[in-house]
C-alpha cells in the first residue's frame, strides 16, 4: 500500500509547520528588542502563534493516528531532504531551500490574516 494523498498533505505540513513556528518565534523575540510601539504587532504575532501552535497540536495527533513520523536527512545551503515513515513505508522529500522559504512566507501571512491552514478533512479523519 502506498501513501495516500492526504497522508502526504500531512507530511508536507509537518515539515512548513515548525519552520513557520520557529519564523513567528524568531520575528517575536525581534519585535520585543527592536520595536517601541510593540503592542499592536505583538498581539497579531502572538495570535497567530497561537493559532499556529494549535494547528501543530492537530497536526501531531492526526500523524499518531496514521503512524507517520517526519524527520530531517539533510540539509544544505541549497537544498533540505526529510525522510518520512508512513504505514511501513518509507520515503523522501527533497525541497529546494528557496522555495520552503517562500511556502513559509505564504503560511505566515494565512495565519496573520487570523486564516487557519489544515484542512478539517485532514486532522479529523
Amino acid at each position: 500500500m502506498f501513501v495516500q494523498e492526504t497522508d502526504l498533505t500531512l507530511i508536507h505540513y509537518s515539515v512548513i509547520l515548525p519552520l513557520v513556528k520557529k519564523t513567528f518565534e524568531k520575528d517575536q523575540s525581534n519585535l520585543e528588542q527592536y520595536v517601541h510601539i510593540k503592542d499592536p504587532y505583538m498581539t497579531v504575532v502572538h495570535e497567530a502563534l497561537t493559532s499556529l501552535c494549535h494547528d501543530l497540536q492537530q497536526l501531531r495527533r492526526a500523524q499518531q493516528k496514521r503512524n507517520i513520523r517526519v524527520y530531517l536527512v539533510d540539509n544544505d545551503v541549497t537544498f533540505s531532504t526529510y525522510g518520512y515513515v508512513c504505514n511501513r513505508y518509507e520515503g523522501q522529500n527533497r525541497y529546494m531551500n528557496a522555495n520552503l522559504k517562500r511556502q513559509t512566507g505564504r503560511c505566515m501571512t494565512r495565519y496573520l490574516r487570523g486564516e487557519r491552514l489544515l484542512p478539517a478533512e485532514i486532522t479529523d479523519r
